[in-house]
């Protein structure tokens, strides 16, 4: 998701673009024959970077899917992943908040982060949708 957004489109596009992937591969299409010839490519260099070892080939299908999302379940795979870029963002906020910030319970560190949080979506709220 971060991919594409730096790319330009936004956060709205970019959740779309995931789930209708998701739903393409579904249905037992390539929903991005270019990006899938890529990751091949891309797998085949590593394997040659690897001596070209017979068991690297044997993991490359494992590495390689038309979607980054579940496509049985594109929506609940999303939201599986965006859970724990929240709490990573939690985390950090936790490691770069003044010293008198860090020395509140947990429950009130979690609310002074959640308050942050809304008043940053607020503030950017344009950039959300």
């Amino acid at each position: 998701m971060l991919e594409l957004m730096s790319a330009g489109g936004s956060p709205y596009d970019a959740v779309t673009s995931l789930v209708r992937d998701a739903m393409v591969a579904a249905e037992g299409r390539v929903p991005d024959l270019d990006q899938l010839r890529e990751q091949i490519d891309e797998a085949v260099e590593l394997a040659r970077e690897h001596n070209d070892s017979p068991g690297t080939y044997g993991a490359l299908p494992d590495d390689i899917r038309t979607t980054p999302l579940d496509p049985a379940r594109p929506a609940r795979d999303l939201l599986e992943d965006l859970l724990p870029g929240i709490r990573g963002c939690w985390l950090i906020c936790q490691d770069t908040a003044d010293v008198a910030e860090v020395n509140v319970d947990g429950d009130a560190s979690t609310d002074m982060f959640i308050d942050a949080l809304r008043a940053e979506a607020n503030e950017n709220r344009d950039q959300l949708l």
